[in-house]
């Protein structure tokens, strides 16, 4: 659901993170990677249109942090609306380039590659059937939010990938946020995002929602890793500000806010 949305432009940054690519056989621009100090952190896909949708942590050992002390507690208590002095504080986390920001409210719920739940064991499963393949990233856990069809035959996903996995949180932390989302609280995180669009080609069994062409819309988180776990625990819903890299997206970053800007997701 969307909160609030404002367009946003970096023109100069300090940022370690950044968004890179590198080359293909045929392409000048195949994989891409959202980097830290020029090394890369998440693999989160490649231009081709009929791929699959796909991310990977590639970098585990991080020290990072990307809070930024004169919004804690505006965040912490939960947003309802894009305040034009915070998004100035929080443009020195992100790299330079165009952005959508949005406010949103989410409900996140738990899952893992290869576990129940899982989006690419069971619902990519369905249109890319490549055999028996087991992902590298078994057992590392992500969160899934929505998943709504938006157009003839597209579908949208929503992730939440985290860079520290439940097990390395602070456990009173989690249990702090707990119980302010029991008291009625939606804390909010923040995302840097891309959205992929992704069709198959392979038409053999069409899905039973007559599906073809999936939209990943893929939350990286940078902060409020022990928020979204509170939430998911809770089976509650917090609050998200995610900046969409128009940059760095594979298409249709337009056509999706205007899908929440309609009210449709």
């Amino acid at each position: 659901m969307l909160l609030d949305h404002k367009s946003l432009k970096v023109q100069e940054s300090n940022s370690k993170l950044s968004f890179t690519t590198t080359v293909g056989a045929n392409w000048e621009v195949w994989d891409r990677y959202i980097s830290y100090n020029n090394k890369h952190l998440f693999h989160i896909g490649n231009v081709c249109g009929t791929c699959q949708f796909f991310f990977s942590q590639l970098k585990t050992d991080l020290t990072a942090s990307y809070t930024i002390e004169e919004v804690r507690d505006s965040l912490n208590s939960g947003l309802n609306k894009l305040d034009e002095n915070l998004l100035q504080y929080l443009k020195d986390i992100l790299p330079v380039g165009d952005y959508e920001c949005l406010l949103l409210k989410i409900y996140p719920h738990q899952t893992c590659f290869n576990g129940k739940g899982d989006y690419f064991a069971e619902d990519q499963a369905l249109l890319w059937n490549y055999g028996e393949e087991k992902s590298e990233q078994i057992g590392m856990t992500y969160y899934r939010g929505m998943d709504k069809i938006i157009l003839d035959k597209e579908k949208l996903f929503e992730f939440f990938i985290p860079l520290y996995q439940p097990q390395s949180l602070n456990e009173d932390r989690v249990l702090f946020y707990q119980n302010q989302i029991k008291k009625g609280i939606q804390p909010t995180a923040i995302s840097l995002s891309v959205v992929d669009t992704k069709e198959s080609m392979i038409f053999d069994e069409e899905s039973e929602d007559g599906v073809i062409c999936h939209w990943g819309f893929a939350n990286y988180l940078l902060d409020g890793h022990h928020k979204i776990q509170a939430a998911a625990r809770e089976q509650k819903t917090i609050t998200l500000i995610s900046f969409i890299s128009k940059d760095a997206s594979f298409k249709v970053v337009n056509q999706l806010v205007d899908f929440y800007k309609q009210k449709k997701l």
